[in-house]
Parts: structure tokens; sequence; C-alpha cells
């Protein structure tokens, strides 16, 4: 018996199973400049150690290009641009600092303005995407150094906190900013969450690679999350793997619930 498209539709419908004939995300075309044009237009060497400052020099110039035209961003793997996006994922940014003979306060602040510039970088790149124009092999990889760079912020913030001595001033100030700082955490990794279930903007081998860099860093930041945070997180994770139809995926999630048992 032969039946009609918008019956067969429905059969599959109700069976649970409608294959989704829908496109896949497509990489943005890559036209970045070479590195060496990039640091002719502002942009900090891709040679040496990245501060705070050097991300904000970086924006400006991300802005303009993107602005302009997108697929003139720097990207990943580039021929042209990779070492310059490469410098700016690269975590030797955010440990090179720890060799230094600095106070702790002043490696705090080298570590804040990692963290927001890389974070500002992000939303440009962010801000740009498109399913047949996406770039999501550039904000996983910087995603998973925003991850590297929290991990790293809150392991000095810590002991800032603990070398506050008894009856200073500044202290309930500092220990309020503590907790803000800590109030922002559940919202970095809820946006790494969901973009693991952004079928639209992420291929599903680029939403593994940033599951796996949430299995590695998440757990080190977990403690720091407030409660409800804590809670709302491990109930998200329970639920996307329990949605999550493809296998490498499911099983990447997997591995992050694992390590927040193991080690938390």
């Amino acid at each position: 018996m032969r039946y009609p498209v918008t019956a067969v539709a429905l059969i599959f419908v109700f069976a649970g199973c409608i294959p989704d004939l829908s496109p896949g995300p497509v990489p943005a075309a890559d036209r970045s400049p070479t590195a060496k044009e990039l640091v002719a237009r502002g942009m900090p060497a891709p040679e040496r150690v990245w501060t705070g400052a050097d991300y904000l020099a970086a924006m400006a110039v991300l802005d303009a290009l993107a602005n302009k035209d997108a697929t003139t961003l720097p990207r990943l793997d580039s021929p042209a641009s990779g070492p310059v996006f490469a410098r700016m994922v690269d975590e030797e940014n955010i440990a090179s600092v720890d060799a230094e003979p600095l106070e702790l306060n002043e490696k705090m602040q080298h570590h804040i303005g990692v963290l927001t510039g890389s974070t500002k970088l992000l939303s440009i790149y962010a801000a740009q995407a498109r399913p047949r124009a996406t770039f999501d092999a550039e904000l996983v990889a910087l995603s998973a150094y925003v991850l590297a760079s929290t991990e790293r912020l809150m392991v000095v913030t810590r002991a800032v906190v603990k070398s506050i001595p008894p009856g200073d001033p500044t202290a309930a100030k500092r220990l309020a900013g503590f907790e803000t700082m800590r109030g922002g955490l559940g919202t970095i990794v809820g946006g790494c969450l969901t973009t693991l279930t952004e079928k639209r903007l992420y291929r599903p081998e680029v939403r593994v690679r940033l599951a796996q860099s949430l299995a590695r860093h998440l757990p080190a930041i977990y403690g720091d999350l407030v409660p409800s945070a804590q809670q709302e997180i491990t109930s998200r994770l329970a639920t996307l793997i329990a949605q999550e139809s493809n296998a490498p995926l499911r099983e990447a999630e997997k591995a992050i619930q694992a390590s927040l048992e193991r080690d938390n």
C-alpha cells in the first residue's frame, strides 16, 4: 500500500524517528589576513605572551574586521592568521605569570585582565556566527580558554582571600568581591552547557571538544560555584546526557559527569 507523503511523515513523527533533513552548520569562509598584516593593523605580536592590555588591543582590531567583513577574523589553524588565533587561546598567557615574582594581588589582576579580554573576543565571534557561516571551532577554542582562565583565576583568588589578615578594614569589601566572582561562574559554565545543545551553530565534533574541555576544567571550578548553581549544573548535565542522540557527544558528556563525581 502506498502512503501519501504527509502520512509517511506522520508515521515517522509518531514513531519518534523522523529524520533530520536540515543541513548542518557550515564554517565561514577564511579570508583572514596574515599574522604580519594583523600586527600592522594593531594586533599584539603572537610570538610573545599576551596580557589583559593585549587582549583589549586585539579586541579593537577584531571589532574593525568584524564590522567590515567577518570572514577576515583570525581563524583556528588558518594558513594565514593561525599563529594569531593560536596566541589568543594559548594557555601560556595564563601560566606564565605564575612563574614571575609577583604579589598575589598582581597575579590576580593579570588573570582578571586575561579572562575579561578573552571573554570579549569570544563575544565578537559569537555575534558574527550564522548556521551557514559559523565560527564554531573558534568559539569552542575560546570557550575552552575562558574555562582554563577561570580555573586559574579562582586558584589565585582563593589564595588572596586566605591571605587577608585578621582585622583588615578592607576584608568585607574584598570578600564581597569574591562572592560576586563566584556568582559569575555559573553563567560561564551554564553558557558552555547551552553550547553543547546548539546544533544549528556547532558541528557535533566541535561540541565534543567543548565537552572534553569541561571535563578537564569544571571539577576545579565546581567547588567555587554557589550551591544553587552546582545543583542546576548537575541537573542540566543529567538532562543533556539523557537527551543526547549523538553517541560520541553523549560519552563526552558522561565524562564530565564522571569527573565531577570523582573530584567532588
